[in-house]
């Protein structure tokens, strides 16, 4: 009985010793499978400062280069110290001379007007109121023999022969009212001719 008891505490103690073995070579093996620790950040080296001199003092200019124009004297001007006196025979003269008078009325009367100007101003004479009665009886005339065709009875040549005339009368009225009389006379003169060869020809057509 005691042999067992001994036995069971050998057997014990081995066991023991075997798990206390087996922990400590599994710690080592995780001790030594752990990462490794990383290396410190190198800080990099600071660069050397550059000191910069002082700045180099500018260039001074030569004395001798000074503005000029500050030196140089202005032009002289004329004062009135400095001119000369006018002589009294020349201020005398000036004075007795007398200003130039502008044209009188008279001048502007004598000025000649254009030639359409004086037509239209001059006054009505015995010899324009003759003229004038003998256009409107050319006019008179012209009217007769246009009213006594019948314009739908004539050809193409006539009826524009017929248009003119009324178209020349027409002229004439308002040389008339116009007071142009050379104007007048020469359109009812072409009046009364195309009148009086309507009349004629559609005298011999019939």
């Amino acid at each position: 009985m005691p042999a067992r008891i001994l036995r069971a505490c050998a057997l014990g103690v081995l066991l023991g010793g075997g798990v206390l073995l087996g922990a400590g070579c599994a710690t080592r093996s995780r001790a030594e499978t752990r990462a490794p620790v990383a290396e410190p950040l190198r800080v990099p080296n600071v660069p050397p400062r550059v000191i910069a001199g002082p700045p180099e003092p500018e260039a001074s200019l030569p004395t001798d280069t000074i503005d000029v124009t500050a030196t140089e004297a202005p032009p002289a001007t004329e004062t009135a110290s400095t001119r000369k006196p006018q002589p009294k025979s020349e201020r005398n003269t000036a004075a007795a001379k007398p200003p130039a008078t502008p044209p009188g009325p008279t001048e502007a009367a004598t000025e000649t007007k254009p030639e359409g100007e004086s037509i239209l101003s001059t006054p009505e004479t015995v010899n324009d109121k003759e003229m004038e009665r003998k256009i409107r009886e050319t006019m008179r005339r012209a009217g007769t023999h246009l009213k006594n065709l019948n314009f739908a009875t004539l050809n193409d040549n006539a009826k524009k022969d017929y248009t003119n005339a009324q178209s020349f009368l027409r002229q004439a009225e308002t040389a008339l009212a116009n007071r142009n009389l050379s104007l007048a006379s020469d359109q009812a003169d072409k009046a009364e001719k195309l009148a009086r060869g309507l009349t004629e020809r559609s005298s011999g057509s019939v």
